[in-house]
């Protein structure tokens, strides 16, 4: 039996809201230092969602269970570095496109 993407949804979620604040604010060059608590919420449960993604990869790598133990005390950035090591992400590009969006300076994105 396969197992359930139960991280799916909640990307599907994340990124419906984002689009949905898009009608709000301007999503533009000119816009990138504008806050919100919307938007710092949306940044946390990112985040959030990041690590738990990270830690669920890097349980199923695990072999034995003194690698378990230790990884208990990890924190997010080396969970990150184990996935690095094994998919190359930081090598990976990202294209943010929707109609909302008007970024032109790809550097600052």
């Amino acid at each position: 039996m396969k197992m359930m993407n139960l991280y799916r949804p909640i990307y599907d979620r994340l990124e419906v809201e984002v689009i949905e604040l898009s009608n709000f604010i301007l999503f533009s060059d000119k816009h990138l230092n504008v806050t919100s608590i919307k938007i710092a919420e949306l940044l946390l449960r990112t985040v959030s969602e990041i690590e738990n993604v990270a830690k669920a990869i890097e349980k199923k790598l695990l072999i034995n269970k003194d690698e378990a133990n230790k990884s208990k005390n990890l924190k997010l950035h080396k969970y990150l570095d184990i996935i690095e090591n094994i998919g190359g992400i930081n090598s990976k590009v990202v294209q943010i496109s929707n109609h909302n969006f008007h970024f032109t300076n790809q550097n600052l994105i």
